[in-house]
């Protein structure tokens, strides 16, 4: 919300030069902003004319560290399928909703048309086509450090978690001083080009700039490396 007016305008934009967008989301909080950005009926309007699709992805990426100092990304989600990021999809959308339903006037109608409106995907799928890319990425960074290699190129050995910790990707995440958090911030990049690719599109407008994360990928061809 605080970005709430460059948001509104890279969407307009985005609507302007393309058919369709594709939103990816663990838990619908993306929608909630939205509809507190563009307003309720603006929402409805793009999703009844499908300008608007949303790509729910299910659980959530994280580190783990196992027995030994080597650890890895991995997939996470609750057992029971409780959590808004684990559940159903209508249960997601119902959960997400919930959030701002004393700002909603017309909560049915908003439900059916996200229902409608939304791929589901998990993100067990999205790991395994974007692991090894982005510890690839990863180690062209200016944050990488030969001791964090290992030989299995799944895995590498990273500080600042005990054994059989667990980080997931938070929603403020430190790259630029946090090893882990670099890892996790590349993996999420390389999900959204993955997903990009997925369902066709041919642009992508992520969170934070793109550009140094494209010049590590032009790098990796040089066998150097460059900062973040």
């Amino acid at each position: 919300m605080g970005r709430s007016s460059l948001i509104k305008k890279a969407i307009l934009e985005d609507l302007v030069l393309h058919d369709q967008i594709f939103i990816p989301t663990p838990d619908f909080l993306t929608a909630d902003g939205l509809i507190l950005i563009l307003g309720e009926r603006g929402v409805i309007e793009l999703l009844e004319s499908e300008r608007v699709q949303f790509v729910r992805t299910r659980s959530i990426l994280g580190f783990v560290r196992g027995k030994g100092k080597d650890g890895g990304l991995a997939v996470f989600g609750d057992p029971n399928k409780k959590k808004p990021q684990d559940a159903n999809l209508d249960e997601s959308i119902k959960a997400g909703l919930r959030v701002i339903e004393g700002k909603l006037k017309e909560k049915k109608i908003l439900t059916d048309l996200l229902l409608q409106s939304s791929i589901d995907i998990e993100t067990s799928e999205i790991l395994e086509a974007v692991r090894r890319e982005s510890i690839s990425d990863f180690k062209k960074s200016a944050m990488w450090k030969p001791r964090f290699a290992f030989p299995n190129p799944d895995l590498v050995a990273l500080p600042g978690i005990k054994k059989m910790q667990v980080k997931v990707i938070g929603m403020n995440p430190n790259p630029l001083g946090n090893v882990i958090d670099t890892l996790l911030e590349l993996a999420s990049y390389n999900s959204d080009l993955y997903l990009a690719e997925k369902f066709g599109c041919k642009n992508a407008s992520p969170f934070f700039p793109i550009g140094d994360f494209l010049r590590i990928k032009a790098l990796r061809s040089s066998g150097r490396s460059d900062a973040l």
